[in-house]
């Protein structure tokens, strides 16, 4: 068995439709992994919620989202993007698809980070959660978790088993609010 570190990042289906057609090439984020350039990124593209042009949010309202991996790109480079009143001016990020206000709204003042788009590969039929792992350590924390069974058998006893006849990966069962480090399962040939 082999695992590989990789990015899975959720995005809203308005910004999946963006980057799908190419014009959106810059991933804003609050923060970036600390993988070395270049690294393989997955998207999800998230459920996001309807928004009915400028009228009222509708947190009620289920989103268009198919809630799957749709595609992958590889991140050839990140920059930070220095967020303050002062710099408004000054700040723009071409490929980003996002306003001077839409980038000070999301930093609160923070420092946000470019992931730069490149490589960008749209699956044909999009791929299930299921198909990723995360790592939970050598000692993982089973209680609750959905990877855990616990068999009855006379000659045995009573015994837990979990993911870590994976060696310690699990399958992903959620996507990340943001982004997360996953590992794709490939069987060794």
């Amino acid at each position: 068995m082999n695992y590989d570190k990789f990015v899975l990042i959720s995005i809203q289906p308005k910004w999946c439709e963006l980057i799908a057609s190419g014009k959106k090439t810059i991933e804003v984020r609050k923060n970036r992994p600390k993988l070395a350039l270049p690294f393989k990124c997955y998207i999800y593209e998230s459920r996001g919620d309807f928004q009915y042009g400028n009228a009222d949010y509708h947190p009620k309202e289920k989103g268009t989202g198919r809630q799957k991996v749709i595609g992958e790109f590889v991140c050839d480079g990140t920059f930070d993007i220095e967020c303050s009143s002062e710099a408004y001016e000054s700040l723009s990020v071409t490929g980003s698809c996002l306003t001077m206000d839409d980038i000070l709204n999301y930093s609160n003042g923070q420092t946000l980070y470019g992931w730069h788009i490149s490589n960008l590969k749209i699956y044909d039929k999009p791929m299930e959660l299921s198909k990723y792992f995360i790592y939970c350590g050598d000692n993982p924390r089973c209680d609750g978790c959905p990877c855990l069974y616990v068999e009855d058998n006379e000659s045995v006893g009573h015994y837990d088993e979990c993911c870590s006849v994976l060696e310690g990966y699990r399958p992903l069962m959620r996507p990340p609010q943001s982004w997360c480090y996953i590992s794709e399962f490939k069987e060794q040939k």
